[in-house]
């Protein structure tokens, strides 16, 4: 299917409103008939081999800034500019547009038989028995003499209308398999009501009976806290960066540590990064999350390969064994104590003569860093001394 184009998906969120009024409102609704196993599937796409159409959508254009240009037109039999116009009125009340005026003007388009005016009309809200009963008869006529954009019009018409909306998306869904496009876009729009509100009656019915609704999404599985696994526990090296801008730390060669609490980082030719680790996991054991830092890192494992996401980025790791291994495990257990870096952080920064407004660091080198600036400018302004004291 062809994509779909600003000025189709201004319209169909008029035919999603429309038809969320036309639901909303009426009076009782006729039992439904028992459809046949034949006739209870609704088509969703053209059928194969058959030539596609998009419908033209007239366009409110000339209404946009200035109504003069739409009135001309309008003043000279143009019944798209008529509709345009008509728009104009029920969008700018507070401009000098009148409501009233332009339902006058649709009802006017549609009584000459102007299909898109009646179709307009159709969804309005403020649409009476008499108009749909006009709008029925001139929509009808427009299918007779076009199969394919009028029978569409003459659904979509027919669907803003409770009594007449179960017919009214059976004869969009022949439409669409006629191939018109538009009428495809419709019904995936309808579909998306329907599934928002599975309460909804009504056309909605109709399309769960022809077993075209997706079923209720599944609750979100429940996260718990869980030990890293075996095989997602040790030491590895990126082998293969996410993509081409790939941030610090998800290059080529980047070392990586993960145990039950620590989380290890040292991208090449730079020291050793350190976050604290709570894994957590649902009932599947399927990823592996850290809930203990405040970005996304997610350990995985597909098929033979390790994946890590963090902030939004992925990267493949490769196990390190043997001596390379054993060195990065030695080099994390003889970096300084992260708790104990990140509350010296803290005290430092709660020292601090003008306040501190960031935000606390949760990483090694981030704490190192804190407690080096704090401590600067702690003896700048009250000696070493006082830095020593404040920060131990």
């Amino acid at each position: 299917m062809k994509p779909v184009s600003p000025l189709r998906v201004t319209v169909l969120f008029a035919l999603a409103i429309g038809s969320l009024a036309a639901a909303c409102g009426g009076g009782p609704r006729p039992p439904a008939a028992r459809a046949t196993a034949e006739e209870k599937s609704i088509p969703f796409r053209p059928r194969p081999g058959v030539e596609t159409v998009d419908c033209p959508i007239t366009s409110d254009d000339c209404a946009s800034t200035d109504p003069k240009a739409c009135e001309a037109g309008c003043g000279d039999g143009d019944m798209a500019a008529c509709v345009a116009l008509a728009a104009w009125h029920t969008k700018h009340p507070k401009e000098g547009g009148g409501p009233a005026r332009g339902m006058e003007l649709l009802r006017m388009t549609c009584e000459k038989g102007f299909a898109w005016g009646c179709l307009t009309l159709a969804w309005q809200k403020e649409a009476t028995s008499g108009d749909r009963a006009r709008i029925e008869t001139r929509l009808r006529a427009a299918c007779e003499r076009d199969s394919m954009c009028g029978c569409w019009m003459y659904g979509s018409g027919l669907s803003s209308d409770p009594r007449t909306a179960v017919r009214g998306v059976e004869m969009i869904g022949e439409a669409c398999a006629r191939g018109v496009l538009t009428a495809c876009d419709e019904l995936d729009i309808l579909v998306d009501i329907c599934d928002r509100d599975q309460a909804r009656g009504g056309f909605c019915e109709r399309l769960r009976e022809s077993q075209r609704l997706r079923p209720p999404d599944p609750p979100p599985p429940e996260w718990s806290r869980t030990p890293l696994p075996a095989a997602l526990a040790g030491c590895f090296r990126v082998k293969a960066p996410g993509g081409p801008r790939e941030p610090k730390g998800f290059g080529l060669g980047t070392l990586y540590c993960f145990t039950d609490g620590r989380s290890f980082m040292k991208p090449v030719g730079e020291p050793w990064d350190a976050w604290p680790a709570q894994w957590s996991s649902t009932s599947e054991r399927s990823v592996f999350k850290n809930e203990a830092v405040g970005e996304l890192m997610e350990l995985r494992q597909e098929k033979s390969e390790i994946v890590l996401q963090r902030g939004g980025f992925s990267a493949w790791l490769e196990r390190l064994a043997g001596p390379e291994a054993e060195a990065a495990l030695a080099e994390t257990a003889a970096l300084p104590a992260l708790e104990e870096a990140c509350a010296r952080a803290r005290r430092c920064v709660s020292a601090l003569p003008y306040g501190y407004d960031g935000v606390m660091p949760e990483s090694l080198r981030e704490c190192l860093a804190t407690e080096k600036g704090a401590r600067e400018m702690i003896e700048g302004e009250r000696g070493k001394e006082a830095a020593e004291k404040a920060c131990r």
